[in-house]
């Protein structure tokens, strides 16, 4: 290979007695100059033999920045036929072949960009990925699309095709192949160079991607669009493999896709779930209304109800006015519809004197619809629930349920239920602050709301550090509660509550009365109360007079 300056030279010789089917037979990693008109050529030779048995896919990926893969030297209108830009590209290769690398962003000075080249080899009676291409201008389109949504992120896989004909099988018949959908995530806010290109490496191969990745078992049969949820700040890599239906039993790999949530222009800078100031303050506000709930929530009646309702509230002007774009002016609206509504809840029971009762069943709901969002999460990708028929259904039986069960019959119960409800809201917030996953149980419930293709999307639970970090908080605060609340019931600090029991203990003790002696010759008088010369000698005149009874 030349220096960057001059551009790359890439030489792949194919010899099939030493190269491994399926497998990677070269990789290389580059950092490519945006100086020049091709930063990199691809030079890739075999004997006619070998080509008559096997073909190839020549693999592109760079880091961030997309590249432009193409037959030509030169980039024009004419080349689009035979060009392809992205980050995650390749071709087909079935002979020898040149391809050129460009680089060239004039738009946005001059930089280096990373690179990787990799080739696989595979026999010809396998199905050719991307080889009934029918969307793209290039003939074979072995890379997956890729296209980032507002709540979901859609992968197409173009048809496969068959490289030899089979019982006079079109090469465009779909049902001649079965496709395997896998996928793997990347940990939170992990954009790091090493982690990208070792998790395409990985999937790169049908092997390892068959060992490693997750499978998608919702996808309906013949569907070639995947609806992956979208988690801000996570990578997620996806690919597509075929196998081909005649017996032959040769899996190919499409080129693998990613995405981290967000576009690339802001993965460094903004991508996270907080990225507006309405919701910042929305989370403080949780905050501050769950650390109450956590000191005082059974003691301070009237806070407990104008929690609640303005969580409820809060949450039904979302589900109201979900379809604005705007997402601040959606959190405002969030915030006016919960204060509105708890103000408008108050004073109504108030002139009804039943704010105790009010308060407890309004928490019952906000403990139902919690459990019912994490109980739909971490079933998701069940394939019953694509429906909203059903999926709503199983919400509205288990938030009814969950209310009941968690409705407190007593003093003790209402200190569950507000421990409950202050420790889940203060590891929501957590969850936001700090960028976590579980708290997806409650985006993807008002996710379903507004975006109906958001039914098919993959969920997987996928928990990280922060995940396990944001459970033990919520498992001590709510500890924590219970027994704070508790002393605060029974009256005074639970500081102070053990050291005023044993001095009361002493002061009973020392004012019991003291034994007296009394005897026969004393029945008649009145010194029972007087405090005797010995009590030992009472003792022993005691057991004397035992003996004879």
């Amino acid at each position: 290979a030349q220096s960057p300056q001059d551009g790359y030279r890439i030489n792949i010789l194919v010899n099939d007695t030493q190269m491994r089917l399926g497998e990677i037979n070269f990789y290389r990693e580059y950092e490519l100059s945006s100086n020049s008109s091709a930063a990199a050529t691809i030079e890739i030779k075999g004997s006619e033999a070998v080509w008559s048995k096997h073909f190839g896919i020549i693999q592109v990926h760079t880091y961030l920045r997309p590249v432009t893969l193409s037959a030509n030297n030169t980039l024009g209108d004419a080349s689009e036929k035979f060009s392809v830009n992205g980050t995650n590209i390749g071709f087909n290769v079935h002979r020898n072949s040149t391809f050129y690398l460009h680089s060239l962003h004039p738009q946005n000075g001059t930089f280096n960009t990373s690179v990787a080249v990799a080739f696989i080899l595979y026999r010809s009676t396998g199905a050719i990925p991307g080889g009934c291409n029918m969307v793209h201008p290039v003939d074979e389109t072995p890379f997956l699309s890729v296209m980032l949504e507002e709540e979901i992120v859609l992968v197409e896989t173009p048809p496969a095709g068959s490289g030899v004909p089979h019982l006079d099988n079109t090469t465009c018949t779909t049902e001649n192949f079965l496709y395997e959908f896998r996928y793997l995530y990347l940990t939170k806010q992990d954009f790091s160079k090493r982690s990208y290109f070792d998790m395409l490496r990985t999937l790169m191969v049908p092997r390892t991607a068959m060992e490693s990745g997750y499978l998608v078992t919702k996808v309906p049969e013949y569907n070639l669009h995947q609806y992956y949820a979208k988690n801000t700040g996570m990578g997620i890599f996806f690919v597509t493999l075929v196998m081909d239906g005649y017996g032959e039993n040769v899996t190919t790999a499409y080129i693998p896709g990613h995405s981290y949530g967000c576009p690339q222009q802001q993965l460094f800078r903004d991508c996270h779930v907080i990225d507006s100031t309405p919701l910042a303050i929305l989370l403080v506000l949780m905050m501050v209304m769950g650390a109450c709930q956590i000191i005082l929530g059974r003691q301070l009646v009237y806070l407990r109800i104008i929690v609640n309702s303005f969580m409820i509230g809060g949450y039904l002007a979302y589900v109201i006015f979900c379809t604005i774009e705007d997402w601040d002016l959606k959190m405002v609206i969030v915030m006016l519809g919960g204060l509105i509504f708890a103000i408008a809840w108050t004073v109504l029971w108030l002139q009804c004197h039943s704010v105790t009762e009010v308060a407890d069943i309004l928490g019952s709901v906000i403990n139902g619809y919690g459990l019912s969002c994490l109980v739909l999460y971490a079933f998701g990708d069940m394939r019953i629930l694509e429906s909203h028929t059903y999926y709503w259904m199983v919400f509205c039986l288990v938030l009814p349920s969950a209310a009941v069960l968690s409705f407190p019959l007593s003093r003790r119960g209402a200190i569950v239920s507000t421990a409950l409800q202050g420790s889940f809201f203060m590891s929501i917030t957590l969850l936001f602050m700090f960028d976590g996953n579980i708290h997806y149980a409650v985006i993807n419930n008002w996710r379903r709301l507004k975006d109906t293709s958001f039914t098919y999307a993959i969920i997987n639970p996928h928990l990280d550090i922060v995940d396990c970090f944001c459970i033990v908080v919520w498992l001590m605060a709510f500890i924590s509660s219970i027994f704070i609340q508790t002393r605060l019931m029974d009256g005074g600090c639970p500081c102070w509550r053990r050291q005023r029991v044993r001095v009361l203990r002493y002061r009973d003790q020392e004012a019991q009365p003291l034994i007296a002696r009394l005897t026969a010759r004393e029945l008649g008088s009145d010194d029972v109360f007087l405090s005797p010369r010995s009590n030992s000698r009472f003792m022993q005149y005691w057991n004397r007079q035992s003996l004879f009874v």
